[in-house]
C-alpha cells in the first residue's frame, strides 16, 4: 500500500493492508515490514527513511510502531 499525503505535527495516518493467508499454515509466524520515507528537514523531499517496526522486538500486538518528529 501506498500513502503520499502532508501530516502536520503529531498527526498520523492509518494505512490498512488486506492479506488472505493460504491453508496449512497454521502454527507460522506472519509478519510484515514497510518503510516510512519523511523529510526531516523540512525542504520539501523526503531523504530520510526509517522501518514501521523495530524487526528485533518480538512480533504481536505489542511490537512498536514507527514515529517521525
Amino acid at each position: 500500500a501506498t500513502w503520499r499525503g502532508t501530516l502536520t505535527a503529531l498527526a498520523s495516518v492509518t494505512i490498512t493492508i488486506e492479506a488472505v493467508i493460504d491453508p496449512g499454515t497454521a502454527g507460522q509466524t506472519l509478519s510484515n515490514q514497510g518503510t516510512v520515507n519523511f523529510d526531516a528537514d523540512g525542504d520539501g523531499t523526503n531523504e530520510s527513511s526509517t522501518t514501521t517496526d523495530d524487526p528485533a522486538a518480538p512480533v504481536g500486538p505489542v511490537a512498536p510502531q514507527a514515529e517521525t518528529t
